[in-house]
């Protein structure tokens, strides 16, 4: 492999971390997050953001939609 195409998988597996953080911070209370990355291949710069702010009312919320849910099934 190339020094290019290696930097290509490891961008693409940080993108792929990028999303687990993500996933942590949406469901859980207490965890906010901000991550950016990018990746110039000489051709233009690609880059992966996220940025979860307010975590405890998004999971405020998303517990309540589940109690609201879970009320409607029983």
């Amino acid at each position: 492999m190339t020094q290019k195409s290696i930097e290509e998988v490891k961008f693409e597996e940080a993108k792929k971390l990028v999303a687990e953080i993500q996933t942590i911070a949406t469901f859980n209370e207490n965890i906010t997050c901000a991550v950016n990355i990018s990746f110039n291949d000489g051709k233009g710069v690609h880059s992966a953001s996220s940025a979860l702010g307010g975590a405890v009312n998004g999971f405020k919320k998303f517990k309540q939609e589940a109690k609201e849910n879970s009320d409607e099934n029983n």
